[in-house]
């Protein structure tokens, strides 16, 4: 079920409540995820970022903060009404994708852990020779996930070089939810 939610401030918002059974997919690969990350040393590196961060109290252990991806990529999916691998699982299905956005062929999908948060892109994310890419973003609560909207990489980067809420770091931006957009259907999932 997808239906619009109207937050305390004028952001618009999706609410997409997942099906017992894609929840239990998507957590099922947010858990080999997380496991095959640790396998690799990945642990280790998100608990020196949890440590250094300014808002560690926002951080989540690393296998929720694995599970929230899959289930929001899965809940994106549901409502563009596009195709979700569900890379990087135990079976190292991930080889065949990695190069691939996360849904579909060409979205990006951010978690973000607060409700008031914009999603952080990288400059290694922005592909001019891809100007299609989106970047859409969400926060999971339970089986149901918030979209907050999408953006295309390239028009995120640049908007938030000049736009003086959206924060900047050398090789990093965190953008306004303000910028995100909910696009009527355009052919996508009418749900």
């Amino acid at each position: 079920m997808v239906r619009p939610l109207v937050h305390e401030r004028p952001v618009v918002m999706l609410t997409v409540l997942l099906e017992p059974y894609e929840y239990e997919r998507a957590r099922t690969i947010g858990l080999e995820r997380a496991e095959r990350y640790s396998a690799f040393g990945h642990r280790q590196d998100y608990a020196e970022a949890w440590t250094n961060s300014i808002r560690a109290e926002d951080m989540v252990p690393v296998d929720v903060a694995n599970v929230n991806a899959a289930l929001l990529e899965l809940a994106v999916a549901k409502h563009l009404g596009v195709y979700w691998h569900g890379h990087g699982g135990a079976l190292d299905r991930s080889k065949q994708y990695r190069h691939l956005p996360d849904v579909g062929d060409r979205y990006e999908i951010r978690h973000v852990l607060r409700e008031d948060a914009g999603p952080r892109i990288y400059e290694k994310d922005v592909d001019y020779a891809r100007p299609h890419l989106e970047l859409w973003a969400g926060h999971i609560r339970g089986a149901s996930a918030l979209i907050f909207g999408g953006i295309r990489l390239v028009d995120a980067w640049e908007i938030s070089e000049t736009c003086g809420t959206c924060k900047r770091w050398p090789d990093s931006r965190r953008i306004c939810q303000s910028h995100l957009t909910i696009p009527s259907s355009q052919g996508r999932n009418p749900q």
